[in-house]
């Protein structure tokens, strides 16, 4: 059977219908789910740059101050 949805068939042990083709709005939520990820990764990732960026010129205060 063809549907707006996609296709499905009646399953031969229960008679429901399932699903042969995952629902394009299921589809559009899993590639939201992933753009998130993707997006909250090289968030954490320019997070870890930028502390040890810091961290470095921290250091370097550190050394310079000591070194006077």
């Amino acid at each position: 059977m063809e549907t707006d949805r996609g296709s499905f068939e009646v399953g031969k042990d229960d008679g429901e219908l399932h699903e042969n083709h995952m629902d394009p709005s299921r589809i559009n939520k899993k590639m939201e789910d992933k753009l998130i990820a993707e997006s909250v990764q090289k968030f954490e990732e320019q997070n870890k740059i930028e502390e040890a960026a810091r961290a470095k010129k921290l250091n370097d205060l550190i050394d310079k101050g000591l070194n006077k």
